[in-house]
């Protein structure tokens, strides 16, 4: 039961590092540009998708003057901002990956737990 505890109290302060990383500024920067990027792509996808798909039947052809991307190469922007944040460098992420050095890090911390407990069950007694 006790090592139970431990792997919870674990895995919450896993989840805590998890979302440091989440929510850091840079990886959160990173993700809206690369949604963004996304967005334009496939909107621009669509649009011409769309336009192939009026123009065949048509006899007006219609152009994407109006497009709003109409010159702008949103696959290399797309591609950039991906190979960006897949060179992305978190600093917080040296100071998480100093924390565990230790290779188990669950019996360490269940060992901790432990002492912690017998110290304060010795000092009560005496």
């Amino acid at each position: 039961m006790k090592e139970e505890e431990a792997r919870g109290a674990v895995v919450v302060k896993e989840l805590k590092v998890v979302n440091a990383i989440l929510e850091a500024p840079e990886n959160t920067a990173a993700v809206e540009k690369v949604t963004e990027r996304a967005r334009e792509t496939g909107f621009k996808a669509g649009y011409n998708q769309c336009l192939n798909d009026v123009n065949t039947p048509s006899p007006k052809h219609f152009t994407d003057e109006r497009c709003a991307l109409r010159d702008v190469d949103t696959e290399a922007a797309y591609s950039a901002v991906v190979e960006a944040y897949n060179g992305l460098i978190i600093p917080a992420l040296e100071q998480i990956e100093a924390c565990l050095e230790v290779d188990n890090y669950i019996s360490v911390y269940a060992g901790y737990s432990n002492r912690r407990k017998k110290m304060k069950a010795l000092a009560v007694e005496t």
